[in-house]
């Protein structure tokens, strides 16, 4: 009966250059020898126009970072994570990560590699990508204390629901980001919890100068110092980088039996520094090689790598014979595996079936001298035919299911990602306020976060779309139901209105509304007049209440101060006094002299008794 888990390649070139047949059953190469005619479910004729590798393993990347690829370069580490890479990386939600990492596998298929080790966040996400590609790859379980998902019961939780699951392909981590971004009390909580679980630990270590003197500030001693000080340091580990060494954490790192990550296109890239090849060489440390992420490299291709890393070498060191293309094919293939705990990285009977075919035909192979050394100094990734991982063929002939839809998706995700603001979702609308009548443009922000990351992927297609408009709907609504005054003064209500509602309809694609926020509301022009209008009219009604209230006032206040100087014996006389004192202080020419009130009727009843007088000697010369 025929194993629908076999594979059968015929008349492959093996490095040697000897032509053999390789007989591949569950994932495991079972036999290697010539004339093998055995009955299968696939099979490749390569007619011995093909040669074959073990398939290559990237040491250190981040696969969901390809959406990053080309955004912000030539800027130092620091201000390129913290000020590009981080902001843009807090927006990317389930969906973008999920066609990130499905991009990142298509490019890695096309290039010849078989396995990688992963350090992002969403490791679900991750998982069911990869898994999907039919990659091999160590997830790892993200442990960084400025981010909620990098958060210790996280990883813990992850850990109870991927153990119980029996991944063929995928094993794992605690990807501990760095010293700076990662407490002491966490670094030791991973390599506790490492131990005890058997998984390796994964970290960036001594990347910049920069990271070694804050950590020589911080703690009084160099970043392995630090480390092998709090117990950390062990043959599980991966550290990635590793520039900024010492001869004596070197030693350290040669008696606790660590695994170093060469990244030569990354640390150029950044201007991170030089990796110390012959020194961590000499002292026999287990040395791997890896892209980095996209962002940082613009490529996942390790025949780019592995040129570039040896030329960086013979450059650097003034030394043509070091890193010779043995020793750094080795680097990408045996060292690997062997840090990774993975049982490839050569051809042999019992290893994993993850194996490359590379098209002899190819110009980057011609003349073909030394098959090893087109490989590392001639070659790129286009020189890869076929890719098999786990006994399955990724890619035939440069092609690969999903291929396109893969990169239509993912330019599609780019855009949109790139397009957003960070960390909530801009909604615009014209509503009518039932109430008034009124058309109104209202602009709105919802704050919201992912906590079911599963039930985002499948409960919903385009997620940031499909909340978008159940907010610009839920906002008419709601924008509809208050009259203009009501939208205008009680903006927090109509806000706590809409969230209730969207976080309510959003539950079942695992969605949490955190809030809502009416940022601008637009009247037509003609209303706009009108409410100007209406205010001004008011301003005026309250300035003439002001004015005639202050008149009222002071008259109450003449009257009150009349009949005090009236009712008071030479309290005129005083007030008086005191104005004929504040005009002699005047500069003016004019003299006002104040005549006391009854100093004129007096002269008005002298005036009147005389006038009695006088018409009373009239009559009397009249009469006479």
């Amino acid at each position: 009966m025929e194993n629908n888990n076999t594979l059968l390649i015929k008349n492959v070139i093996f490095p040697d250059k000897s032509k053999k047949d390789i007989y591949i059953e569950n994932g495991y190469i079972v036999r290697i020898a010539c004339g093998i005619n055995k009955k299968t479910k696939y099979k490749i004729d390569c007619c011995g126009k093909k040669a074959i590798l073990p398939g290559l393993i990237n040491g250190h990347t981040h696969s969901a970072m390809s959406f990053l690829q080309g955004y912000a370069d030539d800027l130092a580490l620091k201000k390129w994570l913290e000020k590009k890479i981080w902001p843009v990386e807090k927006q990317m939600r389930p969906e973008d990560i999920y066609w990130a990492t499905k991009l990142a596998c298509l490019k890695m298929i096309k290039t010849g590699t078989t396995c990688f080790n992963d350090m992002y966040w969403m490791p679900e996400i991750s998982i069911k990508a990869i898994t999907e590609m039919g990659l091999r790859a160590i997830i790892g379980l993200s442990l960084i204390d400025i981010l909620p998902g990098g958060d210790k019961k996280v990883v813990e939780k992850n850990w109870r629901i991927f153990k119980a699951h029996n991944y063929r392909n995928i094993s794992f981590s605690i990807a501990t980001h760095a010293i700076y971004t990662v407490c002491k009390k966490n670094l030791v909580w991973a390599k506790n919890f490492a131990k005890k679980n058997n998984l390796l630990l994964h970290i960036h270590l001594s990347e910049t100068k920069e990271e070694v003197d804050d950590c020589i500030k911080k703690h009084g001693m160099r970043p392995v110092e630090y480390l092998d000080k709090i117990g950390f340091l062990g043959k599980n580990c991966i550290l990635a980088h590793s520039i900024w060494l010492s001869d004596k954490e070197i030693n350290i790192l040669k008696i606790r039996k660590c695994n170093v990550v060469y990244n030569p296109c990354s640390n150029m890239k950044l201007g991170s520094g030089i990796f110390p090849y012959p020194k961590l060489n000499k002292a026999n440390i287990n040395i791997c090689i890896g892209t980095d992420g996209s962002a940082s490299n613009n490529s996942l291709d390790l025949f780019e790598e592995m040129k570039f890393a040896s030329l960086l070498q013979k450059a650097y060191n003034k030394n043509s014979a070091i890193m010779s293309t043995k020793e750094i094919f080795n680097i990408t293939t045996q060292n690997a595996a062997n840090a990774l705990r993975i049982n490839s990285g050569i051809i042999k009977i019992g290893k994993l079936a993850d194996l490359v075919l590379i098209d002899l035909k190819n110009i980057c192979l011609i003349p073909n001298h030394n098959f090893l050394s087109n490989l590392v100094y001639s070659c790129n990734g286009s020189c890869v035919s076929d890719v098999i991982c786990n006994g399955k063929i990724l890619m035939r002939n440069r092609r690969i299911k999903d291929e396109d839809k893969i990169i239509k998706e993912s330019q599609k995700r780019i855009k949109i990602l790139f397009n957003k603001n960070k960390g909530r979702s801009k909604n615009k609308g014209r509503s009518k306020n039932k109430k008034d009548n009124i058309s109104v443009s209202v602009n709105a922000v919802i704050y919201y976060k992912i906590i079911h990351a599963e039930k985002a992927i499948l409960e919903v297609q385009r997620l940031y779309h499909a909340v978008s408009q159940l907010a610009q709907t839920t906002m008419r609504n709601a924008v509809g139901q208050v009259s203009l005054d009501q939208l205008l003064s009680e903006r927090e209500s109509v806000s706590e209105s809409i969230r209730t509602i969207i976080d309510k309809a959003t539950d079942a694609w695992g969605i949490k509304v955190d809030n809502v926020e009416l940022k601008d509301i637009t009247l037509p022009e003609e209303m706009k007049r009108v409410i100007g209008r209406q205010a001004e009219a008011e301003r005026e009604k309250r300035a003439i209440i002001i004015k005639a209230e202050g008149e009222v006032i002071a008259a109450n206040n003449m009257a009150k101060a009349a009949c005090t100087l009236a009712n008071s014996s030479g309290a005129l006389h005083l007030r008086t006094l005191q104005s004929l004192n504040d005009i002699s202080s005047d500069q003016s020419n004019t003299i006002v002299f104040a005549i006391p009130l009854e100093v004129l009727r007096a002269f008005e009843t002298i005036s009147n008794k005389g006038n009695k007088d006088k018409i009373l000697l009239s009559k009397k010369s009249e009469n006479q």
